[in-house]
């Protein structure tokens, strides 16, 4: 048989490997970085304001589903952290132009959507939201994938949301690869991140630039995760700076969409179908 296999992370090629004895090549995520940069326009220019946001409010996107091993409660002690410098970050012009003042909020917004096997996480992340007293939105209903609107309600695409947002977090402890992560690279989004293992392994030597969430952390006896309080005290102040540097921080962001269109365009996946055709993969182990 002629068959080339393929796995999305070098974990999952050890593993392959390991297991059955089967060696394959390692290609990970790619995203269409030749695509138009997501911008506001007529449709979703009364996003925030659909959503209770003010223009001058801090918008914390996590874009990821609902379920336990995304780890969204470390999101929410980041804002709870985050909330403690409100008061010091006033008359600050954040790095895209945004302006703050006093009656500036953070809100943290969630626009995935939780599965039924998920229930039970989804609850006790609504306790904890609210035990910490951030504000949250949960959008799902609003969000597809593609626009539309439905009984003359706007539906939003996911990538409306990354147009609005001040700060992505992406706080998973297990990942195959992390779509939502190079999301947020397109997007020129500052990204606060846990370090998981697949990142570690694939996707840190590219050399981004990230707020790190640090790679360990503690399960609470209500089953929800907790990074340790030194470490979420030095994210949320590297959060800040990043925030409030109008100019490094462009520099960073545009700097980070373009490893990723080297590593992750589509170019990467004309090449690898090219050489697959070709049959000049035996030698080939990661790209």
């Amino acid at each position: 048989w002629n068959i080339q296999h393929v796995s999305i992370n070098s974990l999952g090629r050890t593993a392959l490997l390991e297991k059955r004895n089967i060696d394959s090549i390692v290609f990970p995520d790619i995203f269409d970085f030749d695509q138009p940069l997501w911008e506001k326009d007529r449709f979703n220019a009364d996003f925030r304001k659909r959503f209770d946001i003010k223009e001058n409010d801090i918008l914390v996107l996590q874009a990821t589903r609902i379920v336990a091993r995304k780890a969204i409660e470390i999101s929410v002690d980041l804002v709870a952290e985050l909330e403690k410098f409100k008061t010091g970050l006033v008359e600050n012009t954040l790095y895209n132009g945004r302006v703050l003042d006093h009656t500036s909020e953070i809100v943290f917004l969630l626009t995935g959507y939780a599965e039924e096997s998920a229930s039970a996480y989804l609850s006790k992340l609504k306790t904890h939201i609210k035990s910490t007293g951030i504000q949250a939105r949960f959008i799902h209903k609003s969000i597809a994938f593609k626009r539309s609107v439905v009984e003359n309600s706007k539906v939003y695409s996911l990538w409306d949301a990354y147009v609005h947002a001040d700060l992505v977090t992406y706080p998973s402890l297990i990942e195959g690869w992390g779509n939502q992560f190079i999301e947020a690279v397109f997007a020129r989004c500052p990204v606060v991140l846990f370090e998981y293992p697949v990142f570690k392994s694939d996707i840190k030597h590219e050399g981004y630039s990230y707020v790190s969430l640090g790679d360990k952390y503690d399960i609470m006896e209500n089953g929800l995760a907790k990074i340790d309080n030194e470490q979420l005290t030095k994210s949320v102040n590297e959060v800040i700076s990043v925030l409030t540097d109008t100019s490094n921080t462009h520099f960073l962001l545009e700097n980070n969409s373009a490893i990723g269109e080297q590593y992750h365009g589509y170019n990467l996946l004309k090449y690898f179908l090219e050489q697959s055709v070709k049959k000049n993969l035996k030698d080939s182990k990661t790209f």
